[in-house]
């Protein structure tokens, strides 16, 4: 059973750890956290269920359709109300605005789609398991966790070895000075939010064959994948990984060993704990600013 729970912590914590990526791939470039993330996230999963079942065409498109689409949603987001805020340094509104963008789409799926939760197929229809010793787990599962560690490893390749990658950084660390160099910071800055939308779709419907699919399920998605990426250290894509585990294993633990009731609550007690110690996360900096 140990093992068992541990190999499925790892698998749920990889999505936390995409999740997470996305809240990090904003941060670098606009300095923000999007806290419309859960329900890109979950208008993400919605649109593929809708998509498949109104036109009938295979899940697999319509999960492109989905996050093309989830894709134009977030550059107007970014165009219409966090780039028009972010011209004022103090101003606080992309708060407000991201916030309200997550209600509008959460209160849109709500009315298409209802309110129950619904069943998701899986990407890949594996129904075969993998025999440890005594451990039974299913080939989905690793699936999602292969996948994931794809992704990540991918992501963390392309921000570190490729000219598209450090002009991201660049951006990061100076709009300003980048702009000076000749680095398309604006289109920089709506690429990152692309990637942020789908580095979000793509956590859903792996998570979604086993939580369900509905309107709220990015909410939930959403608390767990923010506190993965600051856990890790905000920026940070090795941090974010090494939390997602951490998180992901520690709530399977839990609710395998003491009560499912309070799964979720793990994974704030860990951030709190932590940042105790260390307030900067696992892999996360200080950073000096001359004024």
């Amino acid at each position: 059973m140990l093992l068992q729970l541990i190999l499925l912590g790892m698998a749920i914590g990889g999505v936390y750890a995409m999740v997470g990526l996305g809240y990090n791939a904003t941060y670098w470039t606009l300095g923000i956290v999007n806290f419309a993330q859960g329900e890109f996230l979950m208008i993400v999963v919605m649109l593929t269920l809708g998509l498949t079942a109104w036109f009938q065409i295979p899940t697999v498109l319509s999960l492109v359709f989905a996050l093309v689409i989830g894709a134009l949603l977030s550059v107007i987001l970014e165009r219409v109300a966090i780039n028009p805020l972010m011209k004022h340094p103090s101003s606080i509104g992309w708060i407000v605005a991201t916030l309200g963008a997550g209600i509008m789409l959460q209160s849109g799926a709500a009315t298409i789609w209802g309110t129950s939760e619904m069943a998701f197929p899986p990407i890949f229809s594996v129904r075969r398991a993998i025999h440890i010793g005594e451990t039974v787990l299913s080939l989905q599962l690793v699936l999602i966790f292969l996948i994931t560690i794809l992704v990540i490893v991918l992501f963390e390749l392309f921000m570190n070895k490729t000219l598209f990658g450090k002009a991201i950084k660049a951006t990061a660390l100076d709009r300003e000075a980048a702009r000076m160099m000749g680095i398309p910071a604006k289109r920089i800055i709506t690429f990152s939010v692309i990637l942020s939308a789908v580095l979000a779709g793509l956590a859903g419907v792996l998570v979604a064959p086993v939580v369900s699919a509905g309107p709220y399920m990015g909410s939930v998605l959403a608390i767990k994948g923010f506190a993965t990426a600051v856990l890790g250290g905000m920026g940070s894509s090795r941090g974010t990984f090494a939390a997602g585990m951490i998180i992901g294993v520690s709530e399977m633990l839990t609710s395998g060993y003491l009560s499912p009731a309070i799964k979720d609550v793990t994974s704030l007690l860990i951030l709190f704990f932590i940042l105790l110690v260390m307030p900067h996360g696992i892999f996360g900096k200080k950073v000096l600013e001359k004024v």
